[in-house]
């Protein structure tokens, strides 16, 4: 999760970066806004603008599948104890044998 959530800062900052610019970063990047019918700007910023919101939607999602996923795995390993566990959590400790088992005691 620590890296979707760097991945989604940085990407997302330069997906600002590119919408909110006054001039195109990337010249060469003009000659194939035109046949969109676009100035090298105005594709630039459209790019910017799909990197920021929709792309970071993506990590968005995929970060809250894997927390998801994980709190599901503790409420799996949870569910999966034994009752000599829950007991003690519960604030009921199990008495110990003291090394006693099949009815023998001490004398």
């Amino acid at each position: 999760m620590f890296y979707l959530f760097a991945t989604t800062l940085h990407s997302g900052f330069l997906g600002i970066l590119l919408s909110f610019a006054r001039e195109p970063l990337y010249r060469s990047q003009g000659a194939g806004a035109a046949s969109w019918g676009l100035s090298a700007l105005e594709d630039q910023q459209l790019a910017g603008l799909i990197m920021w919101v929709p792309a970071g939607m993506i990590y968005v999602a995929a970060a809250l599948a894997l927390a998801a996923a994980w709190i599901g795995g503790s409420n799996a390993s949870f569910a999966g104890e034994s009752n000599d566990d829950a007991g003690a959590r519960g604030g009921q400790a199990a008495e110990p044998d003291c090394g006693l088992r099949n009815g023998s005691h001490r004398s």
